[in-house]
């Protein structure tokens, strides 16, 4: 269990010491990237289902089982 915990820590820091990214303006019609805006939001989706499983609350699991499928179906999408 301290494991865990030192784990969680440690994912806890990486995700406050990363920058969040700029919002996309989105307006009617304007064509945007998609796969540019998933390369620069995969780092923290990652980062947070790997903080959710370490947590042992059932929500936390659902929400991190819904977020890796986002992943994999991004990761299909938009190829690295």
């Amino acid at each position: 269990m301290a494991d865990h915990v030192q784990t969680f820590e440690e994912l806890a820091g990486k995700l406050e010491r990363m920058e969040v990214p700029k919002a996309v303006e989105l307006r009617a019609g304007a064509k945007i990237d998609i796969c540019a805006i998933w390369k620069t939001i995969k780092p923290f989706i990652e980062l947070g289902i790997k903080a959710l499983k370490l947590l042992p609350f059932k929500w936390a699991q659902k929400l991190a089982d819904a977020l890796q499928l986002l992943d994999n179906a991004m990761n299909s999408f938009c190829p690295a």
